[in-house]
């Protein structure tokens, strides 16, 4: 078994836009005895850092708000899992662990997302003899891929991209339940999506060229879901561990893990049910806006737009028309 410090270099960033499919990622790393995993969206690159970063916050507030944000939710998680009791004392060690690894530090973004990542590694109840590197997931670090290469310079990053109109039909899934109560309207929802999903897709292709492939690693929700053990395999070349049988089985902490849809579905292992449903899950319109804005990566990554530019332009122009009179703008 590594130790602690041998193991801080052997850094892995998951990252892409939300409801792309790092969690599905994620949780296929989950029990691979190579890897001390983070099974979850930790939140630590859009909860955390980087308005905790710097001297502005105490370190019990930081202490506070990654307790709040990137440790605790994960206790409630691990208990609505099937079989998740078993788990619960597990997580209810982390706490107190995040605590004893931060009280004499110094409060650093780098340290805290060390102590973290350890804290979960060492109360996780899956054997740790074997661990070789360890794994970040959070929907925005390929944002601050630069800062988490300065801080592990050897890190390595997998990026995972999806056909943005199936994005967006997840998204839109989840209106009821969760993203309502955060926009005002799915106008909203779908500025959002065109804005920072196409950022984050774009910086698919951008890191991938600025890290090189040794480094950074994109691949697609499509190919996963369609193909799980080609896919994992190639993960697996990238990050220089041997192809396990826990590579085709999402699990967190071991447990199964049934999917995160808004739509009530349970999957007993890596489905692409979702794939190219975009036609049933979202308007014209906002499949035609998509398009227009996602064009030049879109086809960059292989999806095709089915839509004339025309109507793209179209769509576009009635997007920006509720955007430009949504705005509040300051004087």
């Amino acid at each position: 078994m590594l130790s602690d410090k041998q193991l801080v270099p052997a850094a892995t960033f998951i990252g892409g836009h939300r409801k792309s499919g790092t969690t599905l990622l994620v949780t296929l790393l989950d029990g691979h005895p190579e890897l001390s995993t983070v099974p979850t969206d930790s939140g630590f690159f859009y909860a955390y850092y980087p308005p905790y970063d710097g001297p502005k916050y105490t370190l019990k507030q930081k202490q506070e708000r990654m307790l709040e944000r990137c440790i605790h939710p994960f206790g409630d998680l691990v208990a609505r899992l099937k079989g998740g009791r078993q788990l619960v004392s597990c997580a209810g060690r982390m706490e107190p662990e995040f605590l004893d690894r931060t009280r004499r530090g110094t409060g650093d973004s780098r340290e805290m997302l060390l102590a973290m990542v350890m804290t979960y590694r060492q109360c996780s109840p899956l054997p740790k003899d074997r661990h070789r590197r360890w794994v970040e997931k959070t929907t925005s670090a390929e944002i601050y891929a630069a800062d988490a290469k300065r801080w592990f310079p050897k890190a390595r990053f997998i990026h995972v991209v999806r056909d943005p109109r199936d994005n967006y039909g997840s998204l839109k899934s989840g209106w009821e339940k969760r993203y309502k109560h955060h926009n005002d309207a799915l106008e909203r929802l779908l500025q959002s999506h065109i804005e920072r999903g196409k950022f984050g897709m774009e910086l698919a292709r951008w890191n991938a060229e600025r890290y090189g492939p040794r480094d950074y690693l994109v691949i697609r929700f499509e190919d996963l879901a369609r193909e799980p053990q080609r896919v994992m395999r190639r993960v697996a070349r990238f990050l220089g561990i041997t192809f396990h049988p826990g590579l085709l089985q999402p699990t967190i902490w071991g447990l199964p893990w049934p999917g995160n849809n808004f739509e009530g579905q349970k999957f007993a292992g890596v489905s692409a049910f979702n794939v190219s449903r975009w036609r049933q899950r979202i308007t014209a319109h906002e499949a035609t806006a998509i398009e227009f804005y996602y064009s030049d990566i879109m086809e960059y990554f292989g999806y095709r737009p089915v839509f004339k530019k025309a109507r793209q332009i179209d769509a576009a122009r009635r997007q920006y028309a509720w955007h430009n009179y949504a705005q509040v703008y300051s004087v």
